[in-house]
């Protein structure tokens, strides 16, 4: 669960960059889940986009962000996953 994760690295927020938003041309952005697991280390292992944000490069954007820069404390010595959500401004 999403309450248990404790983020070591990594900003929670991931506002769109300039070229997702050029993606996006006047279509507003919509908000976009992402499901996180991690290994027993906390370390990201993978990610998966459980709701798209109707813009490709912005969803690019996040699972290549979370997965570069994002770390966490580990949860009981096990794997764990949680789903995050991501509001577009």
């Amino acid at each position: 669960p999403a309450d248990k994760l404790h983020r070591r690295a990594g900003d929670a927020a991931i506002p769109p960059s300039p070229e997702a938003r050029q993606a996006a041309g006047a279509k507003p952005i919509a908000t976009a889940i992402v499901k996180v697991c991690l290994d027993a280390t906390g370390k990201v292992e993978s990610t998966k986009l459980v709701k798209s944000s109707g813009v490709p490069a912005y969803d690019a954007q996040l699972q290549a962000t979370i997965q570069a820069t994002w770390a966490f404390e580990p949860v009981d010595g096990r794997p764990a996953c949680a789903a995050v959500t991501f509001a577009s401004r």
